[in-house]
């Protein structure tokens, strides 16, 4: 009997198969997942007749395939146009992070909204929640025409309002201001800016600050490799929505895309960030071809000198296997990195999912909770949850903000100021330090400034 072939491209990442027959069936009786690692999987033993393949993305965007199978084994390629790999943005459409188009369109596409002046800017999850964030705030406020969001008081109607890119570096335990950077690429709907990669176990944080001092903060890890990390002019213009007490649809806002460079680090991040993904766990085995945890983890660390790739791969696996990760090996990344939450959030749950064996297991597990608590840096969305959450349960007083002091703010405050960016650290607020608002508006710009005018954004 014949076989049907199923392969992708690598470079759109983490791919959940679905076959159905000729009959409306389901042809794969366990799932099939393919990644940038393992791109191709085979049925075989396949009556002839019409299939249709389903390749449902991370982020729930779905490609349908419709392949007819022979006599002979047949082959169904599942790819997508978007021009060449040097393009703006080629990598984040591939990922399906932002709408594709082809060589002969043009990347701006219509959207769903009911302005014709939005840009489509992003995709599947991202796009669903900046409309219920849209929708809700329609309720409260009135939507200008060709705008995003709400009208914000403070922006001049003919100007825009200027935002101003700042960054921080985070090192030695404490964040200190950079020097003004520019921006790679500025179009109507992004603002790139420029990470660089390397051997290191430091981190920076990246902001559009409007002329209050206030605006969207993403923490970036430093990967080997790097990471693209491009602001989203729809997600700023949503800044109505920044304190999720006061927001009804209570959804983060995407202000920021995030694609680590290496192709795998780019697959667990999008799979850690996925609101399902079935067989996660395969991702993994072919990640590291079935390499005992312990070892993959340390591949990772020490052969690859990539820390921050560790640290996510942690937290993939706190996820998705959360008795996996070795409590040794995560109390070696705790040493290795004694400045940053989250390993000993990581391994305070780790603890907790193997079960507590005495007095002694609880009484450490709050202080690795009291000691995530006192750290000035998060590196992914999921740490300040499950800091709280343990918090919690554990029942340690949560520190509460105080600026003056350098005191870290609780994570439940961070919390509140929560926003979306491809699964890194990023809140609405002032600094590294300090989620929220000022009182007090900060006097002059901060850094190069960029425009955001009708929810697009412009160069001053």
């Amino acid at each position: 009997m014949p076989s049907l072939v199923i392969s992708s491209a690598a470079s759109l990442g983490p791919l959940s198969i679905e076959v159905f027959g000729p009959t409306g069936a389901h042809q794969n009786s366990s799932p099939i997942l393919l990644s940038s690692a393992v791109s191709t999987a085979t049925l075989p033993d396949l009556a002839k007749g019409t299939y249709a393949i389903v390749a449902t993305r991370p982020n729930g965007e779905a490609l349908v395939r419709q392949v007819k199978v022979e006599a002979q084994p047949t082959n169904a390629f599942i790819d997508i146009v978007t021009g060449n790999q040097d393009s703006f943005l080629w990598q984040e459409a591939q990922r399906g992070f932002v709408p594709t188009a082809s060589p002969s369109e043009t990347v701006r596409l219509p959207n769903s909204l009911s302005s014709t002046g939005f840009a489509n800017s992003v995709s599947g999850a991202a796009r669903a929640t900046l409309e219920s964030i849209a929708a809700n705030n329609a309720v409260q406020a009135e939507l200008l025409p060709g705008s995003r969001g709400p009208q914000q008081p403070d922006a001049d109607a003919g100007q825009g309002a200027l935002y101003d890119l700042c960054s921080w570096e985070f090192v030695n335990g404490s964040w200190s201001e950079r020097e003004p950077i520019d921006p790679t690429d500025v179009t109507p709907d992004y603002v790139r800016v420029p990470t660089g990669g390397g051997i290191g176990t430091s981190a920076t944080a990246y902001a559009l600050l409007d002329q209050s001092g206030f605006g969207p903060i993403v923490v970036v890890p430093r990967f080997r490799d790097g990471l693209s990390l491009t602001f989203l002019a729809e997600g700023l213009s949503a800044q109505g929505s920044a304190d999720r007490a006061q927001n009804p649809s209570a959804a983060r806002v995407p202000v920021a895309i995030a694609v680590p460079r290496n192709s795998r680090a780019a697959d667990l991040l999008a799979a850690l960030n996925a609101p399902s993904l079935p067989n996660a766990l395969e991702l993994w085995r072919q990640d590291t071809a079935n390499t005992p945890t312990e070892g993959a983890l340390e591949i990772l660390a020490d052969k690859n000198d990539d820390l921050m790739a560790a640290v996510l791969a942690s937290h993939f696996l706190a996820r998705f296997d959360p008795t996996a990760a070795p409590v040794n090996w995560l109390s070696n990344l705790m040493r290795r990195l004694p400045d940053y939450a989250d390993p000993p959030v990581l391994l305070a749950w780790r603890l907790i999912s193997g079960g507590l064996e005495g007095s002694g297991d609880t009484t450490r597990i709050q202080q690795l909770f009291e000691d995530a608590s006192s750290k000035q840096c998060c590196l992914f969305a999921r740490t300040r949850p499950l800091l709280t959450q343990g918090n919690r349960l554990y029942n340690r007083k949560i520190r509460s903000i105080d600026p003056s002091q350098g005191v870290v703010a609780s994570p439940e405050i961070f919390l509140n100021y929560a926003a979306e960016a491809g699964g890194l650290e990023s809140f609405w607020g002032i600094e590294p330090r300090r989620p929220g608002q000022l009182s007090q508006p900060l006097v002059g710009p901060l850094g190069v400034q960029v425009r955001l005018k009708d929810g697009e954004f412009l160069l001053p």
